[in-house]
């Protein structure tokens, strides 16, 4: 792409017609934005504004160089740009999709996602509709997109990823037992007793080896000695495990998978075999998936370009955490497509 080289915070980029226009902007822009709170933001751009009909807010009320920046976006993407910002659940999952059903579409959407997850139902929800009414489903990811946020990500035909954006995986969190408001990854239960199985087999052999080695008595007494001693460590420990319990948790820790096998039918951005990994392949429900790692698990993982890095920065703390999170925020920012 043809265009001048400029100098902005340190990065050397390549600018062309508004995008050069936007960036004169950017030293204040940024400025004024990286000392303004997530509320203040939001009464500036009027992001809490919500429908009398319950669909999410227009962009009626955006600052100038706010609605230059989404629309230079909305044409180089031919997209919708959109920003969800919170949890992800039933009812702003129905904002959005009643919102998108009464719009003139543009062809793609442009989905700029910050959440610390939510309801997998809503996440599959959201991210099959968007599949269903454009024809390129773009997820920004420009902070944290975790737990349900990874679920929608395996919906997008691509995946644009900040130097600050991070998914992470999938394993389902399930409440603590006797812990009012405490979760704990799905996969702790499944681990400690595949690693209890390891053990058992383990002390097992040391007791069948050192009683054949040591005593001289046959391999079918020493067999018998050894599960006996075997038995009488583990039983009580096997004896605390609930087969309920780990029945739920299977299922719980299908839903992703099962919901991740429809949604990567239709993108086909990412392998069967890297869901599974999502799911089970890393310690740690919080563990960063940065966009180095992305790139190892999805097949079209980009940097933004500059005007999409710049509406991060001018949304400044919205774009990176949303914790805490008093209200979920669902908006167009972009217009309605006018060329219909």
């Amino acid at each position: 792409m043809r265009g001048t080289v400029q100098n902005w915070n340190g990065y050397i980029i390549r600018t062309t017609g508004l995008t050069e226009s936007i960036m004169s902007l950017a030293p204040q822009v940024v400025k004024m934005t990286m000392t303004k709170t997530k509320d203040s933001i939001a009464n500036e751009i009027d992001l809490n504004s919500e429908s009398h009909d319950g669909t999410s807010g227009s962009m009626d009320h955006q600052p100038e160089y706010l609605d230059n920046l989404v629309d230079e976006i909305a044409r180089e993407r031919d997209a919708d740009v959109v920003l969800f910002y919170g949890l992800v659940d039933r009812h702003n999952a129905d904002r959005l999709i009643r919102d998108i059903e009464i719009r003139e579409k543009r062809k793609n959407v442009f989905l700029l996602l910050v959440t610390p997850g939510g309801s997998p139902d809503a996440a599959y929800i959201i991210a099959r509709h968007l599949q269903l009414q454009y024809e390129r489903f773009l997820l920004f990811v420009p902070g944290l997109c975790k737990s349900a946020g990874t679920l929608m990500a395996l919906g997008a035909h691509e995946l644009v990823i900040s130097n600050y954006g991070e998914l992470g995986p999938l394993d389902v969190q399930l409440s603590k037992k006797d812990e009012l408001g405490e979760t704990q990854s799905g996969l702790v239960g499944l681990d400690a007793l595949g690693q209890l199985q390891k053990t058992a087999y383990d002390t097992f052999e040391e007791f069948f080896l050192n009683t054949r080695i040591r005593s001289g008595l046959t391999s079918q007494m020493c067999g018998r000695i050894a599960t006996d001693l075997t038995n009488g460590l583990f039983t009580p420990i096997y004896g605390q495990i609930d087969p309920l319990h780990l029945g739920e948790t299977g299922r719980a820790m299908s839903i992703a998978q099962k919901y991740g096998e429809r949604l990567i039918g239709k993108s086909r951005n990412i392998s069967s075999q890297n869901v599974l990994k999502l799911i089970g392949g890393y310690p740690s429900h919080t563990f960063v998936i940065d966009r180095l790692e992305a790139n190892d698990l999805f097949e079209e993982v980009t940097e933004p370009t500059p005007s999409e890095q710049m509406l991060a920065s001018v949304l400044g703390l919205l774009t990176i955490d949303p914790k805490p999170v008093p209200e979920t925020i669902v908006k167009f920012f972009s217009n309605e497509n006018q060329e219909q």
